[in-house]
């Protein structure tokens, strides 16, 4: 069986779409307790836009430490629930996407 769960950021890319402080350490506790059911995979889904790109790393380097089976990182599109959320500027989304390979990277060498 395979569970999602989506983490939007660290403590400011909640803000944005939760509008409430507990909900990254829910989204912790909930994959603490995931992990804890035998034959589970569990994902993290983070989903990049201009309210959370400079949380990415830090939450990325967060991730790895609790070891989920599997950690994407992708872009908004589309129309959003929430019309003030957007991509990041296109040269903010090439640094970050140089430093996202990076950690991928990193992570591979270490598996």
């Amino acid at each position: 069986m395979e569970l999602n769960n989506n983490f939007l950021g660290l403590k400011q890319g909640f803000q944005v779409i939760d509008d409430d402080d507990s909900g990254l350490l829910k989204r912790w506790k909930t994959f603490e307790q995931l992990r804890k059911i035998d034959d589970v995979y569990v994902k993290i889904l983070t989903v990049v836009h201009d309210g959370n790109a400079k949380e990415i790393i830090p939450l990325m380097k967060e991730v790895k430490k609790k070891g989920p089976d599997n950690h994407s990182v992708i872009l908004v599109r589309g129309e959003t629930i929430d019309d003030s959320i957007h991509l990041p500027p296109v040269s903010e989304l090439r640094e970050l996407g140089r430093e996202i390979y990076f950690q991928y990277k990193k992570l591979r060498s270490q598996k």
